[in-house]
């Protein structure tokens, strides 16, 4: 006896029970089926990704990137400033996602780095066709997005690739 006069269990000898009772039994079986429903449940911070297939799809008729996905879709090359448009700086502005979005849905389709000495001149903003000027181009190793890479840190990776070439 404890000293509020209750019995404690372990002085009870043989009449220890070492199991839930009935209404133990009942509740110890209702936790294991709720770890059990638990463990079965999906994990909502989990998205499947969806396939190449699935976003080109989901990509709305009046899309910016639906004529890039339709000379893609026909096998043609292309070529794409990433940052949206041309700048007059020296060093490309942060690429947007367009070019994520593309890697995404051409998984299959090799990207391929490219640095342009002389850009401002030979391509000024707002000019549709080459002004004949000498320039270079430099081309580099081709770049994917990774396994499970997210947006922003691809679009970092290729910038950095193309800026890279400028010294080469």
């Amino acid at each position: 006896m404890d000293h509020h006069g209750r019995v404690q269990r372990r002085l009870c000898g043989p009449a220890v029970r070492t199991g839930p009772g009935r209404a133990g039994a009942a509740a110890c079986g209702r936790r294991r089926a709720g770890r059990a429903a638990r463990r079965a449940r999906p994990d909502p911070t989990f998205a499947p990704t969806p396939s190449p297939e699935a976003l080109r799809a989901a990509l709305p008729e009046g899309d910016p990137l639906m004529p890039l996905v339709r000379a893609l879709e026909s096998g043609d090359s292309i070529v794409i400033f990433p940052e949206g448009t041309r700048g007059h700086g020296d060093e490309p502005q942060p690429f947007k996602s367009g070019l994520y979005k593309l890697a995404q849905m051409f998984p299959q389709v090799v990207l391929v780095p490219a640095w342009i000495n002389n850009v401002q001149r030979v391509m000024p903003k707002g000019e549709v066709v080459p002004v004949p000027i000498l320039c270079s181009v430099t081309f580099g190793a081709p770049i994917r997005p990774e396994p499970g890479e997210e947006r922003r840190p691809f679009l970092d990776r290729a910038r950095q690739a193309v800026i890279a070439l400028r010294e080469v």
